[in-house]
């Protein structure tokens, strides 16, 4: 059913949950693992408002995000295909990446707290993905 499985990580502590559900269906499905996670892009950001190397600070946040991901991929037992860390627009790369990988199952956490119900990408990522969603609700 699954070939093509697609982890939207934020890096808390809750993607944890996300991870294990993936496995799960993976190794159920013998389908492959793939991870993304999408932070904001500074330079398009701050460009011209402040004096910092943007692409110095993204670079350190990339290396830290890697090194907490190989931390928690000791854990899995599926297949894992792809690890991206991207900049942009979080609905645009991860319909970009579906597309591109094949994927047929998207897994994205839902937090339940106050500025969640404002800024939920979830919704949007439903509507512009071709790939079934699981979306696991994180209880903060």
């Amino acid at each position: 059913m699954y070939k093509n499985i697609l982890v939207a990580l934020d890096f808390s502590e809750d993607n944890k949950v996300l991870i294990k559900k993936a496995d799960t269906l993976a190794i159920k499905y013998g389908a492959k693992l793939h991870f993304i996670n999408v932070s904001v892009d500074y330079n398009e950001m701050y460009s011209g408002l402040i004096d910092i190397d943007c692409d110095y600070l993204m670079s350190e946040q990339e290396k830290e995000r890697k090194a907490v991901f190989e931390e928690w991929r000791k854990e899995l037992k599926g297949d894992v295909g792809e690890i991206l860390l991207l900049r942009g627009d979080v609905v645009e790369e991860i319909k970009n990446v579906s597309d591109k990988l094949n994927i047929n199952l998207l897994v994205v956490g839902k937090h339940q707290d106050f500025w969640s119900k404002i800024f939920s990408y979830s919704k949007k990522i439903i509507q512009n993905t071709k790939a079934d969603v699981l979306v696991v609700p994180i209880i903060d």
